[in-house]
């Protein structure tokens, strides 16, 4: 079942979110960013291995604090059965590839880039609204873990409320599929 979601309506409607929405000046290095690392969209072609990472240009970037559904990935409910990466990939499609994406890498220890398996980890922006949170928001990620992603619970919650994007059915967290995956174990659902 394709993704019929205007990328600049969804726009619109989360950055009009007073809850979710931010303005930030991306002219300023913010706490928590590594001064002066961004990448944008001009840097190179556009690559994407996943919903939370892609290649922009020769820099490696993997959203940070989001998780989003592995290869082979079920999503299912009562109606229909659908592959879950493949709704995220025709979510982040659009935004990956537009032109006024900005990537934010985030300060690590010993004043170096925060790095995982090779990828900064980065918040993204596309004009004003944060990209990370929008695909939380928006129902195409999850938080990576409530420990370490504090910020997007709230909006996963909301998600899951509301019943968009992936919530609008039955799958097993990114994490617990993973670790079944490589351990043939149960999946844990997510919750309800």
């Amino acid at each position: 079942m394709p993704v019929r979601v205007s990328i600049v309506s969804a726009l619109v409607a989360f950055a009009a979110t007073s809850a979710f929405g931010q303005s930030l000046d991306s002219t300023k290095a913010l706490p928590g960013y590594y001064p002066g690392l961004e990448f944008k969209a001009s840097d190179g072609d556009v690559l994407i291995e996943d919903g939370d990472s892609f290649w922009l240009g020769p820099h490696r970037v993997r959203l940070m604090g989001i998780d989003t559904p592995e290869p082979n990935q079920k999503c299912e409910n009562q109606k229909t059965s659908a592959d879950c990466q493949s709704l995220t990939m025709a979510f982040v499609k659009p935004i990956f590839n537009h032109p006024q994406l900005v990537c934010k890498a985030h300060m690590g220890k010993y004043d170096k880039p925060l790095m995982d398996g090779g990828r900064y980890l980065s918040t993204c922006f596309l004009k004003d609204t944060e990209v990370n949170k929008m695909l939380v928001r928006y129902g195409y990620a999850v938080a990576y873990t409530p420990k370490t992603s504090p910020v997007y619970i709230e909006a996963e919650s909301d998600a899951r409320d509301r019943k968009v994007g992936l919530h609008k059915y039955k799958f097993d967290l990114p994490i617990a599929f993973r670790a079944a995956r490589s351990q043939s174990k149960p999946c844990i659902p997510t919750p309800k």
